[in-house]
């Protein structure tokens, strides 16, 4: 479970670890909308968790965001089972896609990016 901060996502990510995000604040929750959307998700984003000024329409889908404990309830108990079934394949498969990926990239046009920037 992670945040979905520039920090958690990528690092989980890059060791091939599907997630299940609860977005807290700031970048948090575009993240989460991006790494949870289709065609090809490597998270479960929770919902229901959010609170405050967060209650109402999700980013990226028609899920009313109530913020109780009830709905929050509910919606942990789905995204377990979901994980635990077809899903998880799915998720499982796009998150060492997307490790693999990056490992290419830290490799060689990440690193050359990176001596670039030094550079300027």
């Amino acid at each position: 479970m992670a945040i979905s901060s520039l920090t958690s996502t990528p690092t989980s990510l890059s060791k091939g670890i599907l997630l299940i995000i609860w977005p807290a604040a700031g970048e948090q929750a575009l993240n989460a909308a991006f790494f949870s959307a289709e065609p090809n998700p490597v998270a479960i984003e929770l919902f229901q968790v959010h609170t405050g000024q967060q209650i109402g329409l999700s980013l990226h889908t028609d899920a009313k965001i109530t913020g109780t404990l009830e709905d929050a309830s509910k919606e942990f108990k789905a995204t377990f089972a979901a994980v635990r079934e077809a899903r998880d394949g799915v998720l499982r498969t796009n998150a060492e896609k997307m490790a693999s990926t990056l490992r290419e990239a830290h490799a060689g046009e990440a690193s050359d990016e990176i001596v670039r920037l030094a550079r300027f």
